[in-house]
């Protein structure tokens, strides 16, 4: 677990790449999934991680991208996915059965400037777990410096009292563990299509976890569909999951007025986010 020196070591060269590609192209809402930033100073790779019966450790790597010493501590944060797919911090009484068998170390980590380090993320699997998807969320959170300059909030009445705050980031890391064979498939709802006011065309549906107990990931990719022609890819939605319990989440995607115009018949992909095969798709015509 040694830092190792090197402003454009391995995983900075593999961010400029990436984003480069992303500006030269116009496709950065499209972009292949990048390290995740942490207050714009760490890099954070890879962004999840899933153990399956094989796996007993992986690693994650935190690069300091600034110009300054910063220092980051690790901790679970207990999260749950509502119906639209938005994660939300829940209180919890105790460890979950995830956070007892996920180990990470070091719990602190303090990085000069241009330096990454590595975290080792260890299963220990009880001989009596049960069958299931197992899901923790790792914390990675800024220590504040005690000579930060503090955001001071303006007192609503002249004679009130102003308070100063001092903000701190931080990104959260899902780490999943899996045992045993409980596949899920994921499908699908009726496409809803609707034409907004600005001219956009506004596609609802669900994406949905189809028997199981695992979580789905992938990529949301849509076609339009030309026989004859070439099929034109007009929207990618990129790191799309369902976890459990939840048995779908509802999606809204909007598309632009010149992408789709009438008559269209688009098709509506769930894509393996490193295979690239499809896992399950459906059609709809815009009228």
């Amino acid at each position: 677990m040694n830092p190792t020196r090197g402003t454009l070591n391995a995983l900075t060269r593999t961010l400029l790449l990436a984003l480069s590609l992303c500006l030269g192209t116009g496709l950065l809402a499209q972009a292949p999934p990048l390290p995740k930033a942490v207050g714009g100073d760490l890099l954070v790779a890879p962004t999840r991680l899933v153990f399956d019966a094989r796996l007993r450790s992986a690693q994650l790597t935190l690069l300091n991208t600034g110009s300054a010493p910063a220092t980051y501590r690790l901790t679970y944060i207990r999260m749950e996915m509502n119906g639209k797919g938005e994660l939300k911090e829940v209180q919890s009484e105790g460890p979950s059965v995830a956070e007892e068998i996920i180990r990470y170390a070091p719990q602190q980590i303090t990085l000069e400037p241009g330096v990454q380090q590595t975290v080792r993320i260890l299963v220990r699997r009880p001989a009596d777990l049960a069958e299931g998807e197992y899901r923790a969320h790792l914390l990675i959170r800024a220590v504040p410096k005690e000579d930060a300059a503090p955001v001071e909030a303006e007192p609503k009445e002249p004679n009130g009292v102003a308070i100063k705050l001092t903000p701190v980031y931080g990104v959260s890391i899902p780490i999943i563990v899996r045992q045993g064979d409980t596949p899920t498939t994921p499908g699908f709802s009726p496409v809803v299509v609707a034409r907004e006011a600005d001219g956009r065309t506004l596609l609802k549906f669900a994406l949905q976890r189809l028997g199981g107990k695992e979580s789905v990931f992938g990529n949301v990719q849509i076609t339009q569909l030309n026989p004859g022609a070439k099929d034109v890819k007009v929207a990618e939605w990129r790191g799309i999951a369902v976890y459990p319990p939840l048995p779908e989440r509802a999606m809204e995607i909007p598309l632009g007025p010149l992408q789709v115009p009438p008559g269209s018949r688009l098709r509506l992909a769930f894509v393996h986010p490193e295979r690239g095969n499809v896992l399950a798709e459906t059609q709809v015509v815009v009228q």
